[in-house]
């Protein structure tokens, strides 16, 4: 970084430093670049929620990112790629700021004071009930679909409230569902476990016309955990890209027998750990966008892009990778959507806990290199009572699929 950078980024790293030490329990970490007579732009944001009012955080995405956080911050402002549509809420308190700042938002609003006696007191009391709840509760998580026919992606993420949920079993979870409509049949394509801290294996369900599902039958497993069953047709057979981070690779699979044998068709990435791996094929070739993690399983809020001229490859990353750097979009949620000649996909909203809310992005322009995106609506899982997250949108011809964590008493009673 050239010397009058580095020294924004000491100055911005400086005032990290001291948003930290003074324990503001923050919810986003946010890097902004200042201009006279220009208004501030957000560059980047990243999770930094604190366990307590010392330099110790909970999130390790955060631990992971301050560094590379700050760093990307410098490049994306001197190469000019800083996203302008990344701005939120209110930017006074940067009107002094330096060329290159940081603040701190606890809880979306600004910590601007020291911590006072009062403000420890209601800090502890806060993480010890949310502590309590969290013994308390297991977060488990339910599939939620809606017969949505001829309806526009704006409508039916607007109707999110509406969905009907797919109970499992006790102890089992159901997440990351891909309907699929073939030969006049409904069905659900995704992640089951059955045991909480076990490794998850991927199912696929018919979903029949009054609303129940059909037996359950698992289609991979035995190769760790496994989720997001990215299922497409190309060329007249269907593919599956399911995550499998655990391995270092991104896997091709194809059906042998739709929709439930699979073969390893070949690896389209390997030597590194993506999630949430999601494909669109456009004239000219492939594109990819995925989360990296780091090695001791931890996701990044950020999206990473890979290009290939055929989908089995060769697949090479993007030019202006990371795409987006931010725990309100970074991570994909779904398959690309296409309306009336808009490209839209699903983002998780991580900002406050994982599988928080969800966003729909309209991509406005996409190139090897370049990159560009505006958030057209986001949503909470706030429509019922204990109803904590939600994290998948995902649609076919008939169907709008979602899932939604809930907060399970862990014991009876």
């Amino acid at each position: 970084v050239p010397a009058p950078a580095n020294g924004r980024l000491l100055g911005a790293a400086t005032d990290l430093v001291a948003e930290i030490a003074r324990g503001v329990p923050t919810a986003t970490l946010e890097v902004w670049w200042t201009r006279p007579a220009s208004a501030p732009v957000c560059v980047n944001r990243s999770i930094a929620m604190m366990r307590s009012p010392v330099a110790r955080v909970n999130d390790g995405a955060f631990a992971h990112r301050v560094a590379e956080l700050l760093l990307e911050g410098a490049r994306r402002v001197l190469d000019g790629t800083a996203d302008t549509s990344s701005t939120s809420g209110d930017v006074s308190d940067l009107a002094n700021a330096g060329p290159l700042a940081t603040r701190a938002i606890a809880d979306r609003q600004r910590a601007a004071v020291p911590l006072g006696v009062a403000d420890a007191v209601r800090f502890v009391r806060r993480r010890v009930t949310g502590a309590l709840v969290a013994r308390a509760h297991s977060r488990l998580w339910s599939i939620g679909y809606r017969r949505s026919r001829d309806e526009s992606p704006h409508e039916a993420f607007a109707r999110l409230s509406e969905s009907e949920l797919l109970v499992p079993p006790a102890g089992t979870a159901w997440a990351d569902p891909f309907p699929v409509r073939h030969e006049g049949v409904d069905l659900l394509f995704f992640e089951e476990q059955q045991e909480l801290g076990r490794a998850a294996r991927l199912v696929c369900a018919e979903l029949l016309d009054d609303g129940r599902l059909g037996t359950v039958r698992p289609i991979l497993e035995s190769v760790g955990h496994v989720s997001y069953p990215n299922v497409f047709a190309w060329q007249g057979e269907w593919f599956m890209v399911p995550e499998t981070a655990s391995r270092g690779v991104v896997s091709l699979y194809r059906a042998t027998e739709f929709p439930h044998r699979w073969q390893h068709e070949c690896d389209l990435l390997t030597g590194i750990a993506l999630v949430d791996a999601t494909l669109l094929e456009r004239s000219g070739g492939w594109l990819m966008l995925a989360t990296r993690i780091t090695a001791d399983d931890v996701a990044l809020e950020e999206t990473v892009a890979f290009w290939a001229p055929t989908l089995t490859g060769p697949w090479q990353p993007h030019t202006r990778n990371p795409l987006v750097s931010d725990a309100y979009r970074g991570r994909p949620a779904g398959r690309f959507l296409e309306h009336e000649g808009t490209l839209l996909r699903p983002a998780q909203d991580s900002s406050v806990l994982y599988g928080h809310g969800l966003s729909l992005q309209q991509v406005l322009d996409f190139t090897p290199d370049r990159w560009r995106e505006v958030t057209l609506a986001h949503r909470t899982a706030d429509w019922a009572p204990r109803l904590d997250g939600v994290h998948t949108f995902n649609r076919s011809s008939t169907l709008t699929c979602i899932d939604v964590a809930r907060r399970v008493p862990r014991w009876p009673g």
